[in-house]
């Protein structure tokens, strides 16, 4: 306050909510800040909603012994649950890949998918599915940015080494500056279709030659992560429109 970088109602604000931290309402905190970190992502300001989003994340690892050891043994269970497949050249050059897809019809019922490949084949227990909320509409570019921002609120999910989106250059530049928003530095890549449809661009802004070679090299990879993105989106599109027929049918 004194420096003048804060406001006397900001900085009460903020001794308010350390108070009710000590008195053991963290949860309530978080869920406040969740709900302030999701009226400014729905706003589209994603700088304001990773400050929220940073918040969240502190108060919620704020670990002591018993909270480490629990997290080492969740680990322990992933890498026991996934078969190990064997490497392919694919796998050790792209890592860890996340796909994702839109799919709705003329607006309504907008979901999407992640799915995950991992040693040269799908890692299926870690696919997630999303329905859109903040979006209106037939909006592909605006949904996959809500998508990617919600993904990047789960820090117990493991991170990628590539993203791959099923679109051009509007998606992609639109994920990257969600990326930038919430300070997270993962490649982007999309695929598009060609001019006439009859081939796949891949759409790489960053400037790694060794990353751009070995795409063009090995775009089959990613057009079978790509695929499945997209089987599984509307697979979920199609599940989701049929319980809500069944359900207004009854």
């Amino acid at each position: 306050v004194c420096a003048g970088t804060i406001s006397k109602a900001e900085y009460a604000k903020i001794i308010r909510d350390l108070t009710k931290l000590f008195e053991g309402e963290k949860e309530e905190i978080v869920r406040r800040y969740r709900k302030e970190m999701e009226k400014a992502a729905k706003a589209q300001k994603f700088e304001e909603a990773a400050n929220w989003r940073n918040k969240v994340f502190a108060l919620e690892h704020i670990q002591d012994v018993a909270v480490l050891r629990r997290d080492d043994v969740e680990e322990f269970v992933d890498e026991k649950r996934d078969p190990k497949l064997p490497m392919s050249a694919e796998s050790k050059i792209f890592g860890r890949i996340e796909g994702y897809d839109i799919s709705h019809v003329s607006g309504t019922s907008t979901v999407a998918s992640m799915v995950v490949f991992e040693r040269g084949g799908p890692a299926k227990a870690e696919y997630r599915k999303f329905r859109i909320r903040w979006v209106e509409g037939a909006n592909d570019v605006a949904s996959m940015q809500e998508v990617l921002y919600r993904r990047f609120t789960h820090d117990e999910w493991r991170r990628p080494n590539i993203l791959l989106i099923d679109g051009g250059l509007p998606q992609v530049h639109a994920v990257e500056q969600v990326l930038r928003a919430i300070n997270v530095t993962i490649p982007v890549v999309g695929i598009a279709k060609g001019p006439e449809r009859k081939r796949n661009d891949l759409i790489i802004t960053v400037s790694d030659d060794e990353l751009k070679a070995a795409c063009e090299k090995h775009h089959q990879i990613l057009e079978a992560v790509r695929d499945e993105a997209h089987r599984f989106a509307i697979t979920f599109h199609r599940d989701l429109r049929s319980r809500r027929f069944l359900g207004k049918t009854k």
